[in-house]
């Protein structure tokens, strides 16, 4: 095993080489790290020079070409790590496969910053699958979870009900809070304080992290009132 390739036993009166390119995709990885002596590989042949009796071995085009089988026929949700980003979109590792994540699959909201996806771990759909060129989804993933967290809120707000919310835009009426699962409530100005006031910057910035309590629920309406005013506590 050595710094840039490892010598390999094929069977044959030919030495067999691997470079560190063709062990793996990851430009950071060591020889070391990744094979020791007497490890067994499985290796397809990428070159042969029979006058110094030399075979080249690739390990990582075996592990993409059964990976390629894998992806092509996944129909599930399949984790991978995103390795680059670029005007278009991300290139994420799936089972050792390149995979392209369009910019408008990789994350939920448009507004949101794609390339924060960079070195993280994260979970797709195939979409499209044509040769060696394989798309993914991200926000396809986002937006099944989404969808399933929003119907539990649903099931379980009610009016009352305490939530530590973001405050994500202010208007003349009142501020618009994100109380979980991309679930914004309006708190309406005259809700925002014991006292009167102007405007709702007068209490609140973009960004703040607010304590709210539901207010009116209107699911038909997709809707919900908040108010940043502590309920009264009825005497008993």
């Amino acid at each position: 095993v050595g710094p840039s390739e490892i010598q390999v036993d094929i069977g044959t009166k030919q030495t067999g080489f691997v470079k560190l390119e063709e062990l793996t995709n990851d430009p950071s990885a060591k020889t070391e790290d990744l094979v020791k002596k007497g490890d067994e590989l499985d290796l397809i042949v990428t070159k042969v020079n029979d006058q110094e009796g030399i075979v080249y071995l690739s390990k990582r085009r075996f592990d993409e070409n059964k990976g390629k089988e894998e992806v092509a026929a996944a129909v599930e949700i399949m984790d991978d790590y995103v390795t680059e980003s670029n005007s278009g979109g991300l290139v994420a590792l799936v089972k050792n496969v390149r995979v392209f994540v369009p910019r408008s699959q990789a994350t939920l909201r448009h507004s949101e910053d794609y390339t924060a996806l960079v070195h993280q771990n994260v979970q797709l759909r195939i979409i499209q699958c044509e040769g060696r060129h394989i798309v993914g989804s991200i926000r396809s993933v986002l937006a099944e979870k989404a969808d399933a967290a929003r119907e539990a809120f649903w099931q379980t707000v009610e009016v009352g009900k305490k939530y530590t919310g973001t405050v994500k835009s202010l208007t003349n009426y009142g501020a618009f809070v994100d109380i979980g699962v991309h679930r914004d409530g309006l708190v309406h100005i005259s809700q925002m304080a014991q006292r009167r006031i102007k405007h709702p910057s007068e209490v609140v910035r973009v960004g703040d992290v607010v304590t709210v309590w539901v207010l009116e629920v209107e699911k038909a309406k997709n809707r919900i009132s908040l108010t940043m005013r502590p309920p009264v506590q009825k005497k008993v």
